[in-house]
């Protein structure tokens, strides 16, 4: 089963593209609050991150190959309903890795830097942790492997969502209809999760969903604008 890994690495001149195309919109509409010491941080914590990224991948596949010959399921046949299991698993183990991310001190050590923005745009998502792959995080995905789902997988599942969780990162969107907010994580649950406000703190965890805050009791509805940044 030939999967491409690399979607991320392929997303990344999109992603730059609409990050420039929302600043150039919001400065012509006068609502363009970043300066240019906050671009400069952002787009170079990025790009060291990129280059971290190789080393996290590859430990992911090699540490989960491993994990995988021990498997308990063998999964013969990778249909739709499979594909839609892993893509669960993998929200499942995100949501827990990123709720502990929040309650963890040596962990939020490491995703503070992504929270350290006090302005909410495109350009936050470029604010990456440089140590995550050597924080044990991931531990948190290495049930997976076991239960059958192959690294390759994995790994696409965890891409596909970073991709989706680029888009959540922009104030310009409101509101998605009721049953997509219900059931997805939206550009209104995340910065509820990105707001240094008290009512709003270590909330909305999800990745691409939403429903694991519903189910684990973290889920907190935007009712009204969020202040950004780190609260000290």
């Amino acid at each position: 089963m030939n999967i491409n890994t690399n979607i991320i690495l392929n997303a990344i001149p999109a992603f730059i593209i609409l990050a420039i195309a929302e600043s150039i919109a919001l400065t012509k509409e006068h609502k363009n609050p970043e300066t240019k010491k906050n671009v400069m941080a952002s787009l170079t914590i990025g790009i060291i991150y990129l280059m971290t990224t190789f080393f996290s991948k590859g430990l992911l596949l090699f540490v989960s190959t491993i994990v995988y010959e021990y498997r308990f399921f063998h999964i013969e046949h990778f249909g739709w309903w499979i594909w839609g299991l892993c893509f669960l698993g993998e929200d499942f183990s995100y949501y827990w890795y990123h709720r502990a991310s929040h309650s963890i001190r040596f962990l939020w050590a490491n995703h503070s830097v992504h929270h350290s923005s006090e302005t909410y745009n495109f350009l936050t998502t470029f604010r990456q942790g440089w140590f995550s792959s050597l924080n044990g995080s991931i531990l948190f995905w290495l049930w997976m492997p076991l239960f059958g789902f192959t690294p390759e997988m994995i790994l696409y599942a965890k891409s596909v969502s970073t991709i989706y969780q680029f888009f959540l990162h922009t104030e310009t969107i409101k509101k998605m209809p009721a049953w997509f907010e219900y059931i997805f994580n939206t550009p209104s649950h995340h910065r509820v999760h990105h707001s240094s406000d008290a009512e709003y703190l270590d909330k909305n965890h999800g990745g691409s969903l939403i429903i694991f805050d519903r189910i684990f009791g973290t889920y907190k509805d935007e009712t009204f604008p969020p202040h950004y940044g780190l609260t000290t």
